[in-house]
């Protein structure tokens, strides 16, 4: 049989050992809660973000697309190909800020640059923003 005292001696010692082994887990734990709990705001955070700026820049094409048709459109219909070219989409923020996320071919986007003025081109304009929107973004 084990003696008393030695059995008392180990006994002591291994609760000490759990003792120092909760003691020294413990700020850890709390420390890695903490630090989950902090990414998980910071990650709803940047979400939200995203989220209110894809939505500003839904507007922004929105907007730029009623203003560049009713600047277009009239201009269009009032100019004949022989008094010279007429101005495109290239170069507007509005429009720049938008082709890298268009689902078109080069010359699609080209074909819509260059004949903003009809009402089928903005209408394949606004199809494109409004798939973004929906498809890409999931913002509707």
């Amino acid at each position: 049989m084990v003696d008393p005292v030695w059995a008392g001696v180990v006994g002591g010692a291994i609760g000490s050992g759990a003792t120092l082994i909760v003691a020294l887990a413990s700020p850890f734990a709390s420390w890695w809660v903490e630090s989950r709990r902090l990414h998980q705001q910071d990650m709803a955070a940047r979400t939200i973000a995203q989220r209110q700026r894809r939505r500003e820049l839904v507007r922004e094409w929105r907007e730029g697309m009623y203003e560049s048709h009713t600047e277009l459109h009239p201009r269009r219909n009032e100019t004949s190909n022989a008094d010279g070219p007429i101005s495109d989409l290239t170069g507007r923020p509005w429009f720049e800020s938008l082709r890298p996320h268009l689902g078109l071919t080069g010359s699609e986007v080209a074909e819509i640059s260059a004949g903003f003025g009809h009402a089928d081109q903005v209408r394949k304009l606004a199809t494109e923003v409004v798939r973004i929107e929906r498809d890409e973004w999931k913002l509707i």
